[in-house]
Parts: C-alpha cells; structure tokens; sequence
C-alpha cells in the first residue's frame, strides 16, 4: 500500500498527542524549580517614575524581584527582532527604510520596562518565587509610581501632527516608509481612465489565541549555558537572539522545543519573558518556570492585522484594469517586532489580475499596543479583499458582471511567466480553471432561486466570490540530515522547521517514503532542539515542504549516489548499471537488465561494516543545506453564500466553497485540514474578533467573555478541493498549503455579506460584522 507522497493519511501524531502523550511547555517540570511572574504595566504609555520592591522581595518563598535597573546593570542587551524583512528577489536587502534614507526604526525590544513604557502590558519587574502563587502575592506588594502620557491607539491618528510620540527617538511614528511599482505611471493611468472606484479599507486588530498558552522553563546550567525550553515555531531564532541579548557565543545557548499547541507567526519570536526566565535562573541558580495565563496573553502575546489600505482602481471602457493606487498604514505598536505583514501586502496588492501599473506607498507606524506582527497569511489576506472589493465595486459601476469583468483580467495561462506591476514573476496557475470550478461547486447559477426563498422568509441572501493567490517566502535557510539507521533498519531525519500542529511527523516521512522506497511508518522525525538540528530557519509562510522538502530530497539524493556505488562494489557490477528503485517493494539497488539488487539497509549495513571501500565505509547519510530563495505562488478562489436576519444583524453562513491550487499535494487529508483551520481563522475575523481599546489604551476585550473567537456553530460543512498545478521551482512541485484558507476568507466574505445588504444601498460595512453593527447599518438605512 502506497503510504508515500498523495497518500490520505491519518496524522500519525494525533494519537500520541489525542491520548495525552504530548509535552507542552506546562508539562516541563526539572528538579529544584522555582516559578516567574510578570508584573506588567497598567497604562499604556508612561514614564516609569519609582519602582519599589522592598517589600517584594521580604515577602515569603521570594527569590528575586528583578527589575529595569538589575537589567541595565548586569549589562544585558534588548531583544533583536530584526523587524524589517528582505527582498523577495534580494533575500540580502531590507524591503523599506525611512524617508530619509537611514534603515527602518528598529529599536531592540528591551524585555523589562526601565524608563517608559510603549504599551499596556509591558514588564515593569519580574518576580521567582518557590511557587507561582507566592510570586502572584509577592507583585501585589511593588508600588510602581507612573508618569501618565496621553496614548494613541490607531496608526492613523498616530501619524496626526501633534500626536504623542511612542519613542523620543522617533518624532513623526513613521518607523518605516516605501512605494512600490511605479507612482508616475500609475497616476497617468488614471487620468485616461473611464472609471475610477475608490474605498478605504481599516482591517480589525486580532489576538493570536492559539490553544496552548505561551511558557517556558528556562535553566542556566552549571558549565555556563543558557537552555530554555518553549513553544515556538523554530529554535533557531530564538537561539541566534537569545545569544545576543546575553552576549555570548551562540554554542551557549539552547533552545528546544517539543510539541507547540498552535503557532500561526507569533510564535517565531523570542518573548520577553523567556529573556527575564533565562536570567532569572543565572540570578537565582535554579530552573524557573513561567506559564502565562489567558487574560495575560491578551495583555503580552503579539497581535496582528491591523491595518488600514486606501485604495482605487482605474479602468478603462470595456472593463480592463489600467492602474490600482493604494496606500498601506500599518499599525505595527509599540515595539519593533515585525514588519512583514505591510511589506508582504505591498508586493502582492495586484493578486491575480493583469494590472498594468501600481502606485503603492506603505507606512509603518508605532502607536501604543502590543506589536502587530505576521500572523496566517501576514498581509495577503488584507491585499485580496482591497482587491476583490474594488472589483465589485467596479463591477455595479460599470454594470458588469462582475464575474464577467474578474474574467476580463485575469492572468491567464499562456501569460506565463507573467511579472506583475509589483515585481513578482508568477510561475504558473489555473486562476479562470479555479473560479469555474469554485462557482460550479456553490452553484452559482442556482443563487437567485435560493436568494428569493430567502427573502420569502425575511432573510437577506448574499454571495460571494474572490481569488486570491499568496507570496510565501519564510527565512532564507534550510537544512536537512538524513541517516539510513543500520539498528532498526529505520530512517532518521533532523529537520530545521517544526510542527505547530501541521503534522510534520506524518508528511515529511510521505516524503523520504517516496524518495527512498522505506515506508514512512519506518521514517522517524527529529526537530525541536538546536543541540540536535544543526540548522534551519523553523515553520512559518509556507516554507516547511518548500524548503524543508527541498533539503530532504537532495539529502537523500545523496544517499542514493553513495548506496549506488556500494552496490555496485557488492554485486560486482559498474556503478552506470546501477539503477534504484523506491517502490513497493522497499527502496532497492538493482544491476540494469538483471534480478540482482541490494536493498537501502543491506547496502547501509554493508558501509557499517566496513565490507566497502574505505571512501564508501561508514554512516548511509546525506546532509543538505540551502541558502536562497525557493519562490512559489499558491493560488485559489473562495466562494461564500451568507443568510442575514435583519431583525438582529445576525450572520449565516450557508455555504463555503474553496478551490485551492497548493503544487502537489503530499497528503490531502493534512491539506485539507490546513485549510479548514484558515477559513475558520478568516471568518472569525470577520464576524466576531476585534482587540478593543478604550481611548486611554486599555485593553476592553481581555478574555474570551470578551474578545469573540469564532465557535463550531458558526461555521457551516466546508468543500474543498485541491487543483494541483506542480511547479517546477523545487524538486516536489509544492507550493504552500498553510494559509490558503485565510487568505481568502476576509475577502469572499465581505463580498458575500455587502451583496446581502447591497439592495438596501449598503455598500461598506467595517469588520467585524457583528450582529450590532450589521442591525446598526441596516436600521440607519430603513
């Protein structure tokens, strides 16, 4: 039985972590530990006047109080996130910089507040207790005294003059600032235009509230290394900073990680609080272990998608697109985590559509929360629905349908390769195939029926369509080991990216199956502990099969050569009549022409044993490392059929519909998965989630009674499907199955809840559509 790439294989892991075998950061325990609690501020911007702790550290069971002072005193370093990213094309070049010409603001994030704090949340003191409880107790007695500073909130007010500066350094709050395609151009296009269509587009802040709440447990050993052990979406990140904060070679730091209970982008980052864990065991000479709670994860685990894009759409008599013009203002908060989201939005602001010219500015801006920071699809999302709804827009402009008028422009296949105005070369893809397919299977043609039944019931019946194609790029680094294992005839492979849930375990092992004939039963996976893996760039855009498949195949690419020449020595034969087979009967060697051959383990025991060459003795083993980029555009088309009562503002979803083209698929169930996960995420945010603060920066929705994560009864059976369009840009032909879902969501849904309202005249609602703001814009109509 076929168990290699295209199998739909249950996730062999889910059993082990179903049946409570898995070890997530609260399940760490290490003998003498004691515990970490942050004491956080209050206020969202402030100067730190006094901090006393006396009173603290005499209280029972404390350790130590840490504070700002302790920190700059023992010389350590902020954290350096390294925020702006590379060039897609350039991976050695920053995207933006400032207007005038230095690099983007960058400050390193300093994990314990000394002077000012940027937001509610940030750490004023850190307090190791034997017990969690007595640090809890401990906090309450530290009287931090406050300078209160007027805060700003939104990025666009932050950018207002006169605005309150979030860092002394940084007059303007512009950390960043950049264009992309050609400005002038774009404008000219604009003047000869038949139709212009406009809207701006503010995109609600989300929290990541992935299952598993953040923790450590961090030990500074007794031969001088730091060892932390954490959820993350790769070690290596964390170690390299890690190695900076504190000033050390980076072979004095370890970082592992075992299972990690979601990720979604955060999760790339080293957090403040296991920097202060980490030198709290150095202060303390004993493990410390921190576990945040759900309320405080609201207050410190990095946010995202908070943005707003001007946009505008230049067409031209029959219905071609001539120019988009947008300007991005990303709220990236109050410290300089990340950039990515508003870089990824700026390259990809064309999507599917032959756009001849783009006129994009983008702006990131510092306010006073918690860092925006990439998060399932990292900007793509929000460029698809400033896409998707200017063309609907266009379309009742220009009294096109608007399936005909997407149909008019999109890139169609003998247009590859097609560099858009953007500057990204599209390989390949079915954009038209995918929307036929996507209508076919919502059926399209049967909406007005089941709109009039609706109506017939006093329901408003909407439906929507949107394309959507994604840029994953993900750290420029890769490497794999892959051992042929003489003891158990089994195949070991360590790995640098990392499961958040994905299900490594079971796809990377389809893949060394299909590559080397043994069953992926008998393939073991190792990954999570940088004393072990020597190298890699962790999980995050899409890069896990793209890269760590790439790295795989040409480890094991090299197996093949050397097992060829110790089969060739074996059976006697030259090393050109050589050829292996990794099929149903095991990965083998066979003589061309002949019924002689050598399986992988017998030739893997042979170079054991010495009964080879010298130069072929030893370990069956290749080791594969990639620097670079590995480009690849997954591609689809959504479409969504909604239900509004307008006596409550409540929204239906009846029918979701997603056509996917992901390159090959090495196992549909786990892709299949992926994209369910992502819909869910899209939908959630635009119906129910929104980080809310008042106009002091106080966090208003600071748990789940408050913040509206999207439940099971929202969402109804999805279809989906998977369009394999194979890519010739790596060995499998992958191209990303991890955030397709989300990517469309934001924009098929809005679509399909604006058609609901459109006979009302409703033609902008700002998510999250919520069944109050929904029944607000209705009644402000009627």
């Amino acid at each position: 039985m076929n168990t290699g790439i295209g199998a739909h294989l249950p996730r062999r892991e889910d059993h082990r972590l179903l049946t409570g075998r898995g070890c997530y950061a609260d399940d760490l325990r290490a003998q003498g530990q004691v515990h970490g609690y942050a004491l956080r501020a209050d206020h969202a911007h402030a100067r730190l006047k006094r901090i006393d702790v006396a009173r603290a550290r005499e209280a029972p069971g404390v350790l130590a109080v840490l504070t700002g002072e302790d920190y700059a005193a023992d010389g350590l370093k902020g954290i350096p996130h390294g925020a702006m990213t590379v060039k897609p094309e350039d991976w050695k070049a920053p995207c933006f910089g400032r207007r005038d010409g230095s690099p983007a603001f960058s400050a390193p994030n300093i994990p314990i507040v000394r002077d000012k704090v940027h937001h509610t949340g940030e750490i004023v003191a850190f307090v190791v207790a034997e017990t969690v409880q007595q640090a809890r107790d401990a906090a309450e007695r530290i009287d931090a005294q406050y300078e209160v500073l007027p805060a700003v909130i939104r990025g666009l007010d932050a950018i207002e003059p006169g605005a309150p500066r979030i860092w002394d350094e940084l007059p303007d709050n512009i950390a960043f600032e950049g264009t992309n395609g050609d400005l002038a151009a774009a404008e000219a296009a604009f003047k000869k235009a038949a139709c212009v269509v406009e809207e701006e587009f503010p995109f609600n802040r989300v929290a990541n509230a992935q299952m598993e709440p953040r923790g450590c447990l961090a030990e500074y050993t007794r031969d001088g290394r730091y060892c932390l052990q954490a959820g993350s979406q790769g070690v290596h990140r964390l170690k390299t900073n890690a190695a900076l904060v504190f000033s050390v070679d980076p072979s004095k730091v370890r970082v592992v990680t075992r299972d990690t209970g979601g990720g979604f982008g955060p999760r790339s980052h080293l957090y403040p609080e296991y920097v202060l864990a980490l030198w709290a065991s150095r202060r303390v000479g004993r493990p410390v272990k921190w576990t945040s709670e759900r309320s405080e994860a609201f207050l410190s685990d990095y946010q995202a998608r908070d943005l707003t894009i001007r946009a505008a759409l230049a067409l031209d008599g029959n219905g071609r697109f001539l120019a988009l013009k947008e300007t991005l203002y990303s709220n990236c908060g109050g410290n300089c985590v990340s950039y990515v989201p508003p870089v990824n939005g700026s390259r990809i602001a064309t999507t599917v559509y032959r756009t001849p010219a783009l006129g994009l500015t983008v702006y990131g801006i510092l306010s006073n929360t918690l860092p925006s920071v990439n998060y399932r699809g990292a900007g793509r999302p929000q460029a698809m629905l400033a896409m998707e709804r200017l063309v609907d827009l266009a379309a009742e402009r220009t009294g096109i349908d608007r399936i005909e008028l997407r149909r008019r422009n999109l890139i169609g296949p003998a247009d590859f390769p097609f560099k858009t105005a953007g500057g990204l070369t599209y390989d390949c893809g079915e954009f038209e195939r995918n929307m036929d397919r996507c209508m076919e299977r919502v059926d399209w043609k049967g909406f007005p029926a089941r709109r009039e039944e609706a109506k017939r019931r006093g329901r408003l019946a909407g439906i929507g369509l949107a394309n959507y194609i994604e840029t994953p790029v993900g750290a420029p680094l890769e490497r794999s080991q892959v051992t042929v294992r003489t003891d158990a005839d089994r195949v070991e492979v360590v790995i640098g990216t990392q499961s958040g849930g994905q299900g490594h375990e079971t796809s990377f092992a389809q893949v060394i199956e299909s590559t080397l004939g043994v069953p992926s039963q008998d393939v073991d996976i190792v990954t999570g502990d940088s004393d072990i893996v020597a190298e890699g760039g962790g999980t995050h855009s899409d890069r896990s099969l793209r890269l760590g498949g790439y790295v795989m195949v040409k480890a094991s690419e090299q197996i093949i050569e050397k097992g060829a020449k110790i089969a060739a020595h074996l059976m006697e034969a030259a090393a050109a009549d050589i050829r292996f087979e990794a099929g149903d009967r095991g990965g083998r060697f066979t003589v061309t022409g002949t019924d002689r051959s050598v399986t992988l383990f017998e030739a893997a025991r042979a170079a054991a044993a010495g009964k080879v060459p010298e130069a072929l003795c030893g370990p069956l083993a290749g080791d594969s490392r990639f620097v670079g980029r590995i480009p690849a555009y997954p591609n689809g088309c959504a479409a969504a059929e909604v239900e509004i009562d307008p006596d409550t503002g409540v929204v239906e979803i009846r029918r979701y519909v997603c056509i996917d083209d992901v390159g090959r698929v090495v196992n549909p169930l786990i892709v299949d998965g992926q994209t369910h996960g992502g819909i869910a995420q899209g939908v959630g945010q635009v119906l129910t989630e929104q980080v809310v603060h008042d106009a002091e920066g106080q966090i208003l929705s600071g748990s789940f009674m408050d913040y509206g994560l999207p439940r099971a009864d929202l969402l109804p059976e999805f279809v989906v499907e998977n369009n394999e369009v194979i890519t010739r840009g790596n060995p499998l032909g992958v191209k990303g199955g991890g955030e397709a879902g989300t990517t469309g969501a934001l924009a098929v849904m809005m679509n399909a809840i604006l058609d609901a309202l459109k006979p009302l005249g409703i033609t902008r609602l700002d998510m999250p559509a919520t069944p109050d703001r929904v029944w607000r814009a209705i009644h402000a109509r009627t």
